[in-house]
């Protein structure tokens, strides 16, 4: 939806994203030519004033009121409350911003807060290198609202300070290679998230090495537990069937029993069939 010249809406106000959006409204104010307006407003032109005098008056008046019309569009309820008396942008502007940021004291207090935050920050062992920044720069950015003055070079050596361990030999490789003074955040950030993807895939090829290994040596401890069950003798029948070792046991047996016959003194020995000695029945 076009609202008078100034686009679409962009974001609700409410009771949290009062950094976020002010920034996204400062930028749009900017884009439209009205950020004086908001910021330092206008003055009405005297009684005598000729029309030549009254025309830049009225267009700054017509520019206002688009301005009023958009900010009272993108806040919730609550927030409309308290500028809907509002007959300027600045008025209502000054509102929104005294009410979220403060007075001096105000500002002060929540800087204590946002300093301890900032230094107590550390990066945990499965955090990610985009979630980390991504709050360090939040932190930075209130800080600043608060009137804190943070350049890039506090900010890139407070995060190479923070790091987990397994950062230490890339931030021994940047602090010895670059000028830690002149770097920006991001180059730092992208350094980091390279040598967080090497880590990664590395990681991975470790895993799948340690898997292979695991079942190798899986597969040689069951075949050595085989080989010592089963003994020399039995490693010859490794791979027949039960029918075939049966047949083979059932060969040997018979031989063992025949040849135990032939070393047997038989003269005394009575045959069952015909009652003879000298020999067995199945010899009969």
């Amino acid at each position: 939806m076009n609202t008078n010249g100034f686009g679409s809406n962009i974001l609700v106000l409410d009771g949290k994203n009062w950094e976020r959006w002010s920034a996204l409204m400062r930028s749009l104010f900017g884009a439209h030519d009205v950020r004086d307006l908001v910021h330092n407003g206008f003055e009405e032109p005297p009684a005598n004033a000729t029309d030549v005098q009254r025309t830049p008056c009225k267009e700054n008046k017509k520019k206002d009121c688009k301005t009023l019309f958009y900010i009272q569009q993108n806040v919730d309820n609550q927030h409309f409350e308290k500028i809907s008396k509002a007959t300027r942008s600045k008025e209502a502007w000054d509102i929104l911003k005294n009410y979220h940021n403060g007075g001096e004291k105000v500002k002060q207090v929540k800087l204590q807060s946002y300093r301890r935050k900032y230094e107590m920050m550390q990066m945990e062992e499965d955090q990610k290198v985009s979630d980390y920044f991504s709050k360090m720069t939040e932190i930075v950015n209130l800080m600043k609202n608060c009137g804190e003055n943070i350049s890039d070079q506090m900010v890139v050596e407070k995060v190479l300070r923070s790091l987990s361990q397994k950062f230490d030999f890339i931030v021994v490789a940047i602090q010895e290679a670059k000028d830690v003074k002149t770097m920006k955040v991001e180059e730092l950030q992208s350094s980091l998230e390279a040598h967080e993807l090497l880590l990664i895939e590395r990681s991975s090829e470790r895993s799948v090495q340690q898997a292979l290994q695991v079942q190798t040596t899986k597969k040689e401890g069951n075949f050595k537990n085989f080989k010592k069950g089963r003994g020399k003798t039995n490693w010859s029948n490794y791979g027949k069937s039960k029918a075939e070792n049966k047949t083979e046991s059932s060969k040997r047996g018979g031989f063992a029993k025949n040849q135990n016959k032939k070393d047997f003194d038989k003269s005394k020995v009575q045959c069952y069939n015909c009652d003879k000695f000298g020999h067995f029945a199945d010899e009969c």
